[in-house]
């Protein structure tokens, strides 16, 4: 069953028990029962409407972004840009072109869209909205994306965790090979940073966060998760 509709089975059945409430209450005679019966109904409405819109809302499916994050910062994404030295696209194909394994490679009829980019502290940076298609999914599914282009590569590995502070999980082809680009100094200084997530493929050093956010609606976090990316690229150029 498509994604979106499993989202909307509990309201529906919710609906239903509603609606024979109130038929019940109708037929015997019983109000309380009746007015139950329609505000189950009512709240099931709000819920299915709730998880049809799930998906274009910024940070969906707990990317835990805040109404904080939210806040906007200008009234438009190009306005955004101009002041603070970006620049604005509505599409970059070759953000993808590097990708050979994870998440951007995933999916069907990819696509890099709303994107905002620049040079800051001497790297170039990206932030886009990473659309695609996948199977079992009715619709198409977006990742907003931070990226950073490094002067050299890096060998491949993706960190985790569950909450900024926590201890990251590394995951690698050859950890061997990675041991000594993850130095406890480095390590310690990613630590300390807001990301969840990282992943360094080549000389590209990526993070992100489910649903979309550059496309204006939540400018807060496009900034701060910039800043987070490229304190974290920081932290692994060599010294």
């Amino acid at each position: 069953m498509p994604t979106r509709l499993r989202r909307l089975v509990l309201p529906a059945s919710c609906a239903g028990v509603g609606a024979l409430a109130w038929w019940l209450g109708a037929a015997e005679g019983y109000p309380i029962v009746r007015w139950a019966g329609v505000a189950v109904v009512a709240l099931s409405v709000l819920a299915a409407a709730y998880a049809l819109a799930e998906d274009r809302l910024p940070g969906a499916h707990g990317a835990g972004i805040t109404a904080a994050d939210r806040r906007p910062l200008a009234a438009t994404r190009a306005e955004l840009a101009a002041r603070l030295g970006w620049e604005v696209r509505n599409s970059d194909p070759g953000l993808l072109d590097w990708a050979r394994d994870g998440l951007l490679t995933d999916g069907a009829e990819r696509r890099a869209n709303h994107v905002l980019t620049g040079v800051l502290r001497g790297l170039r940076f990206a932030v886009f909205e990473y659309v695609r298609r996948r199977p079992g999914d009715d619709g198409l599914v977006g990742t907003t994306v931070w990226m950073v282009l490094l002067p050299s590569a890096l060998p491949s590995f993706e960190l985790r965790r569950a909450r900024p502070g926590a201890e990251w999980s590394v995951r690698a082809a050859d950890p061997a090979v990675v041991r000594p680009v993850l130095t406890a100094p480095v390590l310690a200084r990613l630590r300390a940073g807001g990301l969840l997530h990282l992943q360094a493929e080549g000389p590209t050093l990526i993070t992100h966060r489910p649903g979309f956010a550059s496309g204006g609606a939540a400018q807060s976090i496009v900034v701060r998760e910039t800043e987070s990316l490229l304190a974290a690229a920081e932290a692994l150029l060599p010294r």
